[in-house]
């Protein structure tokens, strides 16, 4: 599997979550979020993420990503 398949197959679980969490919420796609924050388990995770966060950025209308590890304190 090239890594950009690679990349986007992670971003599968984000964005059904986000928008559910919108619908749940009551906020519309077209209001903007100031931000989201994704765990990350690792580097990779980390990277991956990072590599496709204009894609996540646009799809739920989200102004900032933060990326949490065990570090965070989250």
């Amino acid at each position: 599997m090239r890594p950009w398949n690679k990349r986007c197959k992670r971003l599968k679980p984000f964005l059904p979550l986000v928008l559910s969490i919108r619908q749940k919420e009551k906020i519309k796609v077209r209001q903007p979020l100031q931000k989201i924050m994704i765990p990350v388990l690792d580097g990779q995770d980390r990277k991956d993420i990072l590599a496709v966060s204009d894609l996540i950025k646009s799809e739920v209308n989200v102004k900032e990503i933060e990326l949490l590890d065990d570090a965070s304190g989250y």
